[in-house]
């Protein structure tokens, strides 16, 4: 019993880490091509997870899947958004059902934040792992 509760004791700890380190690369980092590399970072992230998935096929690898799939999309459209911006901001003029005001409308960005939702599998994923190779390396199985 010690050792399930050390092995989640470490599996939050690793999981609070990688929270703090996913939230500063994909919100606080301020870096070079800001958007193009957050989706090259996403892109990384859907690709290590279908590999994984591929691999095991277990609960956890579904979740992981789930979650780098809605981050893929939320970066999706900020490329798309940025690079609008940067090329062809003529396309916003010329499609008002897009962009009607000085802000998108608001009906893309409610359904773009339902991906909030399938972003927590990310967490659950990683506690998952985290604990059972913790418990793992513990119990020395």
């Amino acid at each position: 019993m010690a050792k399930r509760i050390a092995a989640a004791v470490v599996a939050l700890l690793v999981t609070l880490f990688a929270v703090v380190a996913f939230v500063i690369v994909f919100a606080h980092l301020r870096i070079p091509g800001d958007d193009y590399v957050r989706f090259g970072v996403a892109l990384l992230l859907l690709v290590s997870s279908v590999y994984i998935f591929r691999r095991s096929r277990r609960w956890p690898a579904v979740l992981l899947l789930v979650g780098s799939s809605a981050v893929m999309l939320l970066k999706t459209h900020d490329v798309i958004v940025s690079y609008i911006f940067d090329y062809h901001f003529d396309v916003i003029t010329q499609q008002p059902w897009w962009w009607p005001t000085c802000t998108e409308d608001p009906r893309i960005m409610h359904a773009l934040s339902y991906l909030l939702y399938p972003m927590l599998c990310l967490p659950i994923a990683w506690f998952w792992y985290s604990f059972e190779a913790a418990q793992r390396h513990l119990t020395k199985r």
